[in-house]
């Protein structure tokens, strides 16, 4: 008897026609003895495919690999109690390419309070390096008076000139139970100049001072030699500092003793940035 094979074209499907017609064999071998049926079948499975790896090209997608990210530095970290906030995460944050920062954070939930950019006009503030030790930077100090509501933040930028630096002061305090920044411009000084943050005397109540030296046409002032002061006063009104008197000194003073010159409004002053970590070792 001739069997009459369909194979598929494929070889997974000529292998499982060889099982199908083994199984059909010992079947029929059972069935009608060794002797009555066998049928033949002829196979020819063509060998197996073989891939040469040496004529293919692999083509990979251009992939863009960005460039490392710039990461904020916390230069300066602690807590301050405000009566209302609590325990308050204050940090100043420096930047490459950007305007430095002052973070406020609860303690508590981690929520930001307020996040402030200290700016400049001329970008004196932006540092282009991490790793210059001429780069601007930004600190702070806290000042605790009984005429303010609660502690007070003055933070001082720091840009690294040639024979002079330049010094901006921003203040931050709480307004209404929320951390407020009381001025919107930050007040500039040079080495000679100065801050004061606290009692000024009875008239003005408490505030802030801000001096700073007139380099004159007189032939004998030098760049660091006696100098008239302008002088500014702040006082806080409606959460802001503003400004309620401007003056400048009759007399001349050293450039060690700028602070002096507010003696001529009867206020006693001192140099707070002397008490700001690593902007006072400028003052030297």
């Amino acid at each position: 008897m001739k069997v009459r094979s369909f194979l598929p074209k494929s070889l997974a499907g000529r292998i499982a026609v060889v099982f199908v017609t083994f199984a059909i064999g010992v079947a029929a071998s059972t069935l009608f003895g060794p002797g009555d049926l066998s049928p033949t079948v002829s196979l020819q499975i063509p060998p197996p495919t073989t891939f040469d790896s040496s004529n293919v090209q692999t083509v990979l997608p251009d992939i863009e690999v960005p460039d490392s990210p710039v990461v904020a530095n916390v230069v300066q970290s602690s807590i301050v109690d405000f009566p209302a906030n609590g325990r308050v995460i204050v940090r100043s944050v420096e930047e490459v390419g950007r305007f430095p920062q002052m973070l406020f954070l609860s303690q508590k939930t981690g929520k930001v309070l307020l996040r402030s950019s200290i700016e400049d006009e001329d970008k004196w503030l932006v540092p282009n390096s991490d790793t210059s030790t001429t780069q601007p930077e930004l600190r702070y100090r806290v000042v605790r008076s009984p005429g303010f509501n609660g502690p007070m933040i003055i933070s001082v930028g720091l840009f690294h000139g040639g024979s002079d630096d330049l010094y901006y002061l921003t203040v931050f305090g709480e307004v209404d139970g929320k951390i407020r920044r009381l001025n919107q411009q930050p007040f500039l000084a040079n080495i000679q100049g100065g801050y004061f943050l606290g009692y000024l005397n009875r008239k003005l109540g408490y505030g802030l001072a801000v001096w700073d030296f007139i380099w004159g046409d007189d032939i004998r002032e030098s760049h660091y030699s006696e100098h008239k002061y302008e002088i500014e006063i702040y006082t806080i009104q409606d959460g802001q500092l503003r400004k309620t008197l401007r003056k400048v000194s009759r007399k001349m003073y050293d450039s060690e003793d700028g602070a002096n010159s507010l003696l001529e409004l009867g206020i006693r002053a001192v140099d707070q940035r002397s008490g700001v970590p690593e902007i006072k070792e400028s003052l030297r």
